[in-house]
């Protein structure tokens, strides 16, 4: 089937709303609707952990530097071994690798549940759990990216993709609330059960489903799937290289665990509730971003279009690293969410209807390593900053890199912008 990114010649609200319709409209099919539903319920759980685990690392240390470590240990296996996932993804029945991977972050949830009940968590427990989660994480992402296109069948890419993003950011929304409720009632054990508990629904799902479409689920045979020719075909199209490139600094902006509790404690002095809730502000205007994303439908977005949203998504960064008052951190904060997650998911898109069917398995690994795997030497760094410098200083420096690698990505693509596709191949 041949896609080609065309200019649409209904314009205004009015054919937004058709697009926007047609893009949720892969909702009514059951299988993907069931999955959709159980991701958001397991996302909202994850974001609950994550809350939850920075909250308890600040009260066990109090050091911004050991935020950044935190995070370092969570996505460490993200930047050395996503290569390698990506091709056993690519290997693999994604159903069947995806019952394996969420049995084992739920049960790494339980484990975490249980040491901190039983009052003999530390800080360095903190990190063996994160190192292991991330290390599930770095199979488990590139398979559920691709379990949605399965799901949908390939006309339907860029829309999975784009409501992925609103499942993402729906959780960061509800899962903070209910992790700012849990943490100042029930304490920050419940978080972690909580995140244990939303894993069922999606287990319930992947059991009950049978195969998914055929044209999609076709595996290449074993041996001719290799790590490096991945990595060669990403690194060849200069749409998907550079693409990567500016997604660093949408991760540093994704680094919550660092930059937040830091700010709501040290510079507005709201504590846990005001950690909690900046997220849910950032997880509001997610979703509106994503659903923004959704309306272009199933064409190829432009990089023009990626660019201008990544470098409008520094700017916002900047200036919300210098609000003087809580409130407009808040308003910030919304902005940041809409507009970075309106450019990942366009982001998203564009990688992977850009990539080879038989290839996309390594390339969504490339982009997961680069996106959060990066992570693992920026938030150390940003929690260095935040110590030495300033929290306001360490806050801006994802605005600085948003801008700084967009603008790079801004040569060598002219023609390449809205370029066509033949998914079939």
């Amino acid at each position: 089937m041949l896609l080609r990114s065309t200019r649409n010649p209904d314009s205004g609200l009015w054919s937004e709303g058709r697009r926007l319709d047609r893009a949720v409209g892969v909702l009514r099919i059951r299988d993907y609707r069931r999955w959709f539903f159980a991701q958001t319920f397991s996302a909202s759980g994850s974001m609950a952990q994550v809350v939850g685990q920075a909250w308890l690392a600040l009260r066990l240390t109090g050091r911004g530097l050991d935020l950044g470590l935190l995070a370092a240990a969570t996505f460490f296996p993200l930047l050395v071994a996503s290569p390698w996932c990506g091709s056993l993804v690519d290997r693999h029945d994604r159903r069947r690798v995806l019952q394996l991977t969420q049995s084992l972050l739920m049960a790494f949830s339980i484990l975490l549940a249980i040491l901190t009940l039983a009052g003999v968590v530390q800080i360095w427990t903190l990190f063996v759990v994160a190192l292991c989660t991330g290390a599930v994480n770095a199979v488990d992402t590139p398979a559920r990216q691709i379990y949605a296109i399965e799901l949908v069948g390939l006309d339907r890419t860029a829309n999975a993709i784009s409501l992925n993003e609103v499942v993402i950011n729906l959780s960061r929304v509800l899962g903070p609330a209910l992790a700012g409720v849990l943490l100042a009632t029930e304490g920050v054990a419940a978080c972690f059960i909580f995140n244990a508990v939303s894993f069922v629904p999606p287990l319930v799902v992947l059991v009950l489903r049978g195969r998914t479409h055929d044209k999609v689920v076709n595996l290449p045979p074993r041996g001719s799937v290799k790590t490096m020719d991945g990595i060669r075909y990403a690194l060849s199209s200069p749409i998907i290289r550079k693409s990567l490139l500016i997604s660093v600094g949408a991760g540093m902006v994704f680094n919550f665990g660092v930059i937040l509790p830091l700010a709501a404690t040290r510079v507005f002095h709201t504590g846990s509730r005001g950690y909690a809730l900046m997220m849910v502000l950032f997880g509001s205007g997610a979703v509106i971003g994503a659903l923004l994303a959704t309306a272009g439908g199933s064409a190829i977005p432009s990089f023009v279009k990626v660019r201008v949203l990544a470098i409008l998504t520094g700017c916002a960064v900047l200036a919300t690293s210098q609000m003087p008052f809580f409130p407009l951190a808040l308003v910030g904060q919304f902005l940041i969410g809409g507009l970075s997650i309106w450019y990942v998911a366009l982001a998203n898109s564009l990688v992977q209807m850009r990539s080879k069917p038989q290839m996309r398995g390594r390339v969504m690994a490339l982009w997961g390593m680069v996106l959060v795997g990066s992570i693992t030497l920026t938030g150390p760094l940003m929690g260095w900053i935040a110590q030495g410098i300033g929290v306001r200083e360490s806050w801006a420096l994802p605005g600085l890199t948003l801008i700084a690698t967009a603008s790079y990505g801004r040569w060598h693509w002219g023609s390449n912008a809205k370029p066509s596709l033949n998914l079939s191949q």
